[in-house]
């Protein structure tokens, strides 16, 4: 049964090949340092730390590991997966091991195949095609599980375009030093301070991490840097505690850290930034039960706007006025919403955080549902109007468009049955997580 070099062939096309056009992309998934297109037809859910990839047809699926540190090579990494498995009732290694293959990310990649229980030589035995994608100095494994070699050979080429495309984030690399920053650090460097401040971020806030960094980057500040790193290491090493020992850990470093904070904020400028967060995570604007925070308000602007966005097929960004404008109007309109409307925008930290976790996860019909579920909104569909138009030449238009956007956003607290109804959006597909936090 020649199926190892199916595989590799998929692969290395899908990675000298350009992407082909499609009007609506789905969006690529993350997962720990691997960044990758879904199949078209696929989808995936996120089941501890690994995700799981399925066709939509039982007895085949993709899983994908969550990284670890390479210690060694690449075939070491892979002897020691393999050799999990040797014994196992009627194990069998299948065809010859890939050479190691640096792909078109420059990430280095290996594979095998083995058989399990079955008759040998037989089309029906289940088997594993295990391969390694290594870059940056962690490997994350992907294991390709069918139940007979049908299966394989008819879902090869969608997994050999994964891995062709899939791009380790620890060899994105934002800028130049010693180490560089790669897109994995600032994601990691954002993961651990929600986790710390319990609290997922806006994007706006990611965003203002990523330039942070950057700009230590940038400026040679040596400080900075190492503090960084020490942070990154900080990361790995609490992953390895128990949930209870870990907690008791976040408790003690958030303390230690804001202290640290308060007393380098006039000459560093990554201090002040997380002070002001910290800050920002807890302003409450409007007491009550439950109060008004305004995470909860940032965050319900970028859903709305990101739903918006969907509707209309468009893509501009969320101006700073317009965010602040929303903030205003739902802190004056909060002591007169229903309590059901005043718990959903509550809870729009965490909701927002699963839905952007979520979306690249969910098949196309379940976003082509939660899109169907919104353009039944006016005022979402308004809403996307006016994103649509900001890219308008005129100035005039411009300034109309988000004109249009503000009150769109603004109208949709004013009408119950509108947040009721994006929240049964959110549900219907299980847009909930207790916790963003992946370690």
């Amino acid at each position: 049964m020649r199926i190892a070099p199916l595989l590799l062939v998929a692969a290395a096309l899908a990675a000298a090949s350009p992407a082909p056009c499609q009007d609506q992309p789905a969006p690529p998934m993350r997962h720990d340092l691997l960044r990758f297109p879904v199949p078209d037809g696929w989808s995936g859910r996120t089941v501890g730390n690994e995700v799981v990839l399925t066709p939509g047809v039982a007895g085949a699926r993709l899983v994908i590991e969550h990284s670890v540190p390479l210690t060694g090579s690449i075939e070491d990494h892979l002897d020691a997966r393999l050799a999990e498995h040797t014994g196992r009732p009627g194990y069998e290694r299948q065809g010859e091991r890939a050479e190691p293959t640096v792909t078109g990310t420059r990430a280095t990649y290996v594979g095998e195949l083995f058989l399990l229980q079955g008759e040998a030589g037989s089309d029906l035995r289940p088997g594993i095609y295990l391969s390694l994608l290594a870059g940056g100095g962690r490997v994350t494994a992907l294991r390709f599980e069918f139940d007979h070699q049908q299966l394989y050979e008819r879902y090869v080429p969608a997994v050999g375009a994964l891995l062709g495309n899939a791009v380790p984030t620890t060899l994105e690399r934002l800028e130049r030093g010693r180490p560089p920053l790669t897109r994995y650090m600032v994601d990691e460097a954002v993961a651990f301070l929600e986790w710390l401040l319990q609290s997922p971020f806006t994007d706006a806030q990611a965003a203002t991490v990523e330039s942070e960094l950057r700009t230590a980057w940038r400026t040679r500040d040596r400080e900075e840097i190492d503090g960084t790193v020490e942070l990154l290491q900080a990361r790995q090493e609490l992953a390895a505690l128990q949930p209870e020992a870990r907690e008791l850990a976040r408790v003690q470093v958030l303390e230690q850290a804001l202290e640290a904070w308060r007393q380098e904020q006039a000459e560093s400028r990554g201090a002040a930034m997380m002070l002001a967060i910290h800050a920002e995570v807890d302003r409450v604007l409007v007491a009550g039960d439950p109060p008004l925070k305004r995470q909860a308000v940032e965050a319900f602007a970028e859903f709305l706007h990101f739903a918006g966005q969907q509707v209309a097929g468009a893509s501009a960004p969320l101006a700073p006025e317009l965010r602040e404008q929303l903030i205003t109007g739902v802190a004056g309109q909060w002591p007169r919403l229903p309590r059901d409307q005043r718990d959903f925008v509550a809870s729009m930290p965490l909701g927002w955080a699963a839905l952007r976790l979520r979306w690249p996860e969910l098949s196309t019909g379940e976003r082509e549902a939660m899109v169907a579920d919104w353009r039944a909104m006016p005022q979402i569909v308004e809403l996307g109007r006016a994103i649509a138009a900001q890219s308008a030449v005129d100035e005039a238009e411009r300034r109309a468009a988000a004109e249009r956007q503000r009150n769109s956003m603004s109208e949709v607290l004013k009408l119950r049955a509108e947040t009721s109804r994006i929240h049964a959006s959110m549900r219907q597909i299980n847009i909930s997580f207790p916790t963003p936090y992946r370690w």
